[in-house]
Parts: C-alpha cells; structure tokens; sequence
C-alpha cells in the first residue's frame, strides 16, 4: 500500500514556498509489492489557497444592528465574487507570490496517484485541476451555460471547447455580478422585515484583521472599492460602508465564527498534494477545526447525484441523496465511524477515480456556488 503524507492544516500567509516529499511509488497501482523498494522524489509548490470569506448567518446579523442581512443572500455573495478581478488583485496585493485562483483546490493537487507507470507520467499527469470534472466544476460554479454547441456566457464564450473556455475564463463578470445584484436587492427588499433591513440605514460591514498595517488595510480598500463600483447605479449605491477592525489581533478566527465580524481574508489551506480529497473539510465538515462557516448546518442540505456505474462499488450507477456532510463523509471512509445514515465507503481504497472524482467535483461546486468562501489566489 502506498504511503500518503499526513494531512496538514497550517494558516499561511501566502509565498512561494517549495515541497519535497517522499512517496512510494506504485509503477501498477494494483501491485502493491513494486511499491516497497521502488521511491519517488517529488518536488512541487506547496499547495495552498487563499480567500475572503463572507459571514452569513442571518439570526447573528440581525442582531448586530449593522443592518447587514444582506450577507445571508447567495446572490449577493456571488455577485461580490464575480465583481472581484482576480488578476488585478493579485498583481497588486499579491505581486510574483500568488496566481490567481478560482477553485477550492488548487493547481497543484494530484487525484489518483495509482494509474501512473512511471515517475515522469506522475508529474505531468493526473492533477485535479486538468480534469474535465474540475474544468466544468469552475465554469458552471461561476456562471458559465453549456449550451451544446459550446459553452457561453453572454456572448463571449460561444463556440468555445471545454479546454478553450476554461484557458479564457478569469472569474470576472461585471455585467452578471450586477444581474445578480439585482436579484439581492429585490429579495431584501421585498423581505425586509425578515432580514432586518431599513432602507433608510447604511449597511455596516466590518472586516476584520489581525493586524493594523497599510497591507492589510490595501487588501479591505480593494474589496471597498469593487463594491462601489458594484453597486454604482443601484438602490444600494453609497450605501455599503465597510469598517476595519483590528482589534482581536491573532483570535480573528474566532471574532469571525462569533460574527463579530463579516468580512476576513487571513486563512489558507494547505492539504497533502497526493489528497484533493480531503480538502473539502474545511468548507462542509462541521467538525473541522479550519471551518469557519460552522453556523452552516451541512448536516441539513442535500445533494443529489447519479455515480458512474461499477459493478463492485455499492451505490455507483444509482442516483442518491443525502446530506453534504454525509457525502463527505462517504467520499473519506468515515461515514461509518460517524454513524451516517448513508455508509457507502468511497475512500481510495475502495472505490474508483470516476466515482471519486464525480463526488469532489459536485462538492466543490456546491461550495463555490454558495460563496461564503471566495478564493482569490494560490501560490505560485
């Protein structure tokens, strides 16, 4: 049995930083005996990614007087994503450290490390972010319509292949952060009452640091500035005003799950490169330590899936559903162990790549999609 480095969760701030890791190298992944003598030195950048992350727990925001219940609107938080021009934000706050991101799992995650008969075909091969699975995940995550004859959004992507879509596609849309806007503002103020909203009130957004210094401050101004030109023209134009607030210093993490807070940038994640799998954790598992949106009950949203069909995986080729966090924890082994309703196994070890990959991509998107996480970059 190969040998997978131990997850790791470490905050980071973001650099370029280089990774050597021995592996046993499995040149058939099904014999196992090839892999005891036979090692692999593997040196890549250290995967990590780096976001913003948007509290949203509506009963926490209505009681803080800021008038901020907006937050709690999908479409809100997936207009602000959109709006955010990643390759501007990164060559201006994160200048030859970071490349723009726009997945939860970064570029430099490998999904199967079993197929490979070589060392060489391992290190150009089989990476997460190259599959079709991960490509359509980030183009549907963010808008983009698959039409038949190509994938569109607007008229800018008519035509173009999957590949081609993907290689063009930047995450910013000004035109579709602003139709989404719309939708945000139309259910606030249709529901006032039940996301604590006056009109006549600012809306108070205070974003949170651990530190007090002219970078952090740049990176607030950046998110101050996209939302004034987000709103120019809407009934929420001059509306939003954003405080920064330094104040808890190195317990931000916990300032922010108490909501004392909404807006953080400071967290990063880094897994173990040979396992995207695990990476989900920290955005669906209410009991990872690195979850900062525990307010957001996993255990009672539910994903429908058909798996790709495998005569020896029980549930591929049927439809299921059940909650996010029970996939979860059927893709890492552990449904069993927390006494799941649904205990299919689906760790490497008992069920194949497309099965696997099939439940990664779905969650990933899922978890974009809702945008309580907003990735902006990853090291490069």
């Amino acid at each position: 049995m190969k040998k997978i480095i131990s997850l790791t969760l470490v905050l980071f701030i973001v650099s370029s930083i280089c990774l050597t890791s021995c592996i046993e190298w499995p040149f058939n992944g099904k014999d196992n005996d090839k892999a005891k003598d036979i090692t692999h030195t593997h040196k890549d950048s250290q995967p990590g990614t780096y976001g913003l992350h948007i509290y949203s727990n509506l009963d926490v925001l209505k009681s803080s007087n800021n008038n901020n219940g907006i937050l709690a609107i999908k479409e809100f938080r997936q207009s602000l994503s959109l709006a955010l021009d990643r390759a501007d934000m990164t060559e201006k706050i994160w200048p030859s450290t970071s490349s723009p991101c726009l997945g939860l799992i970064d570029s430099t995650y490998y999904y199967d490390t079993y197929s490979a008969t070589t060392p060489e075909e391992y290190d150009f091969a089989f990476k997460y972010r190259d599959t079709a699975e991960a490509k359509s995940t980030i183009l549907e995550a963010y808008g983009i319509v698959w039409r038949g004859d190509g994938l569109y959004i607007g008229d800018d992507l008519v035509g173009y292949s999957l590949d081609e879509a993907c290689d063009a596609f930047t995450g910013y849309n000004l035109t579709l952060a602003k139709e989404k806007l719309d939708i945000a503002i139309t259910e606030l103020t249709n529901n006032a009452n039940f996301y604590g909203y006056d009109s006549n009130k600012n809306i108070i957004l205070i974003c949170g640091a651990s530190a007090n210094n002219v970078w952090e401050r740049s990176r607030i101004d950046y998110i101050e500035n996209t939302l004034n030109t987000l709103t120019k023209g809407s009934s929420l134009e001059g509306k939003i005003k954003i405080i920064f607030d330094a104040s808890a210093g190195d317990n931000w993490a916990n300032a922010f799950r108490l909501g004392e807070t909404q807006i953080v940038f400071d967290n990063g994640f880094r897994y173990d490169p040979l396992n995207p799998y695990e990476v989900l954790g920290a955005f669906v598992d209410l009991d990872n330590e690195a979850n900062l949106h525990k307010y957001w009950d996993t255990f009672a949203i539910e994903m429908t899936l058909t798996l790709p069909y495998d005569e020896l995986v029980e549930g591929a080729g049927q439809t299921i559903t059940m909650s996010i966090q029970n996939w979860y924890y059927c893709l890492v082994g552990l449904a069993a162990d927390k006494n799941q309703p649904c205990q299919y196994n689906w760790s490497y070890e008992f069920a194949p790549i497309p099965v696997r990959l099939k439940i990664l991509a779905a969650l990933e998107k899922l978890v974009l999609e809702e945008s309580r996480t907003i990735i902006l970059v990853e090291n490069s």
